[in-house]
C-alpha cells in the first residue's frame, strides 16, 4: 500500500507542474470622442494636439447643425464628428497603432482609400479602400502598428477613432491550484479506500 501512494503522490506531483492557461487580450486604448472640444454648431478646427495629433484639414460638425444629412449621420456618440478631414499624424514622428474609427461618405457608396505612412510624407506602409454610406457609419478597422501619418480623400466625416490598443501577451493563469485540489479529494478518497480495505 505504501508503493500505491508513493506512485499516487509522484503522479500528483507531475501533473501539479505548472500549467498555464493563455489568455489573450488587449491594452486599454484611447478613443477620441471629439466632445468637449466646443459648444459650436460647426465651422470650429479640431485643436491641433487633440489626442496628440495634428490635424489636416478637420473640422467639428454638432450632429443638430445639418439634420437628417451625412453629418448628423456620422455622429456615434455624444453630438460632434469630424468633417472634411484628410487626415492626421503625430508629431515628432512618434508610431502608433492605428486601430479603428467609424467613417461616413458624403455620397451614398463613395470609395475611398485610406493610406498608412511611416512618417509624414515617408514610406507606404498600409493601404485599404473602403466602401461607405451616407446613411450612417462604416467601422473600420485595420490595426496597423507602427504608423505615423493616416491619410485619406474624399472628405468623409469620422467619429471615435481608436488608437494604440496594442495586444498584452498573454498573462498565465495558474491551474496547479487546480489540480492540487483535485489531487487532495483523490488522496482522500484513496486512504478512505485503504481503511475500509
Amino acid at each position: 500500500m505504501q508503493k500505491h501512494l508513493r506512485i499516487w503522490i509522484i503522479t500528483a506531483l507531475l501533473l501539479t507542474s505548472p500549467v498555464i492557461i493563455l489568455l489573450p487580450g488587449k491594452s486599454s486604448a484611447t478613443t477620441l470622442d471629439f466632445e468637449g472640444l466646443t459648444t459650436a454648431m460647426a465651422y470650429v478646427g479640431v485643436p491641433q494636439g487633440y489626442g496628440g495629433f495634428n490635424w489636416n484639414n478637420a473640422w467639428l460638425v454638432h450632429k443638430d447643425a445639418y439634420p437628417n444629412s451625412y453629418y448628423s449621420n456620422a455622429v456615434v456618440s455624444g453630438n460632434y464628428a469630424v468633417y472634411n478631414s484628410t487626415g492626421f499624424y503625430m508629431p515628432g514622428g512618434t508610431l502608433f497603432t492605428f486601430n479603428s474609427l467609424y467613417i461616413t461618405g458624403r455620397t451614398e457608396g463613395q470609395q475611398i482609400t485610406i493610406k498608412g505612412y511611416d512618417s509624414l510624407y515617408g514610406n507606404l506602409l498600409y493601404s485599404d479602400t473602403v466602401t461607405l454610406s451616407t446613411a450612417g457609419p462604416v467601422f473600420y478597422e485595420p490595426d496597423w502598428t507602427g504608423v505615423n501619418y493616416i491619410n485619406y480623400g474624399g472628405q468623409p466625416t469620422i467619429d471615435d477613432m481608436t488608437f494604440n490598443e496594442t495586444p498584452v501577451v498573454p498573462e498565465p493563469i495558474s491551474s496547479t491550484l487546480f489540480i492540487i485540489g483535485g489531487a487532495a479529494l483523490g488522496l482522500r478518497r484513496f486512504r478512505k479506500n485503504i481503511k475500509s480495505s
